[in-house]
């Protein structure tokens, strides 16, 4: 047998047995388990129904000021009414008087502002004339049309009354001058 092993089995026991909780004695070493002695958490307090306001026809940051302050998440949609002024409230679902939670979303309908858009005028010199009308037509550009002999081939747009690439609303008018059917040498 190998003497150096003994001694090293030995040591390694005496550091075994010396660990606390491996003699039965717990001693000071003993691990403990805290405790809290806090107060249960108080029960989720239960969300109080509040009513809708009457809103339709306040500006919208007023009416969103308004149902903000009464815990209500706004939604909006817009719409289209000839008859109510820009930027104000048409509708709300839910109806105005209605019971809901707090935190509930309510949207509101608010007329839409018509805008003016800018758009550019594309180049349309060349092109057949019921072409160029089909370019126009979804940029909003209004389109004036002017036959006029040439030479040039039948339908062809000659000229343009706002030059290509300029940025104009939506709505201005463009004249597009043709050449005329049956003015041209064939």
């Amino acid at each position: 047998m190998n003497l150096y092993r003994i001694p090293v089995f030995l040591l390694a026991l005496i550091c075994l047995l010396s660990l606390p909780g491996c003699t039965g004695d717990t001693g000071s070493a003993s691990a403990e388990i805290p405790v809290t002695t806090e107060a249960p958490s108080q029960a989720p307090t239960e969300v109080q129904p509040v009513e809708i306001p009457a809103i339709r026809g306040l500006r919208y940051n007023d009416a969103r000021a308004q149902l903000e302050a009464l815990g209500f998440t706004v939604e909006v949609q817009l719409a289209v009414d000839s008859e109510a002024a820009g930027d104000t409230i048409l509708r709300t679902e839910p109806e105005a008087g209605t019971t809901v939670p707090a935190g509930s979303v309510v949207t509101v309908w608010v007329k839409k502002t018509i805008c003016i858009d800018s758009v550019e005028v594309p180049d349309l010199v060349g092109m057949d004339i019921r072409w160029a009308q089909a370019q126009c037509e979804p940029l909003g550009l209004i389109v004036e049309t002017e036959p006029v002999p040439s030479d040039a081939e039948p339908m062809q747009v000659l000229t343009q009354s706002i030059e290509p690439g300029i940025i104009v609303n939506a709505g201005e008018t463009v004249v597009l001058t043709y050449a005329a059917v049956g003015t041209g040498t064939t």
